[in-house]
This record gives structure tokens, C-alpha cells and sequence, in this order.
């Protein structure tokens, strides 16, 4: 077997941060499809949130941008009762390019999300589930 390609130094990003951008595009998830101008161009919340507000590299408002764009593409993919042909699944990997799999994690968490949304909200007060402490020997003292 050929021994695996060598990624450049600079295209790889360090270990802990090997998924950031995976976590940054699912908390950003909520601003795909949200767009401003900039001189007169659109340009996606999300990436002016990561460029401009947190101050990172163009690059990862790029990567964060494509992750975001390609997600709804996944979805469709994945709601289909039918497997992806080729074409189909080609098409959403060039759409996502190198941050396919960011893309990925943040279809999965939104359907995650959405599977979880009809679970009744917490009994109580604030949002705090109601607990009966009465059974326990601490709380009758």
C-alpha cells in the first residue's frame, strides 16, 4: 500500500481544535440563511460572527460559512426514504468542500434537536421540574 498522503503543516490544525470549527458551525446553526451587506454585498451572519467578533481567520468564517450552507443539503439527503445517487451526494460534498464533515455534525445535531422538540417542557416553577422530596430521610429532618 502507498504510505498516506502529508497534509501540510499549515492546513492542519492543532489537536484540541481539531473539531472547533464542527462546534463553532452548530452554534451558529441558528444564523444559517441570515445575511447583511457589506458595500452593497450579501454576506452570512455567521461568518462576520467568526471573522469580526471572534476575531479568527478568514479561512475558518470560510469554512464555518460553507459548513453552514451545505447543511439543509444534508438534511434532504438524510429525510430521503431512497439512497443519495452519486450525483446528488457529489453535488453536497462540492457545496461543503473541505468542511463536509462539519457539515455533517451540524445536520445531525439540528435533526437531534428537531427529534427532541416535541418532549413536553419541564413541571415547575422557572423551568425546574418539580422533585418530591418527601420519600427522602434528609429532607424530613
Amino acid at each position: 500500500l502507498p504510505p498516506p498522503p502529508v497534509v501540510p503543516a499549515e492546513r492542519q490544525l492543532a489537536p484540541d481544535r481539531a473539531h472547533a470549527l464542527g462546534y463553532l458551525s452548530c452554534a451558529l446553526a441558528g444564523l444559517r440563511g441570515v445575511t447583511h451587506e457589506v458595500k452593497r454585498k450579501p454576506v452570512g451572519a455567521a461568518s462576520t460572527v467568526v471573522r469580526e467578533g471572534l476575531k479568527l481567520r478568514t479561512r475558518d468564517a470560510s469554512a464555518v460559512h460553507a459548513a453552514l450552507s451545505a447543511v439543509d443539503d444534508w438534511r434532504a439527503l438524510a429525510a430521503s426514504p431512497e439512497p443519495p445517487t452519486r450525483q446528488a451526494l457529489g453535488l453536497v460534498l462540492h457545496r461543503a468542500r473541505e468542511a463536509w464533515e462539519d457539515a455533517a455534525l451540524v445536520a445531525c445535531a439540528l435533526d437531534v434537536r428537531a427529534a427532541l422538540a416535541p418532549l413536553p417542557p419541564p413541571r415547575g416553577a422557572g423551568g425546574f421540574r418539580d422533585v418530591d422530596l418527601s420519600a427522602c430521610p434528609a429532607a424530613a429532618a
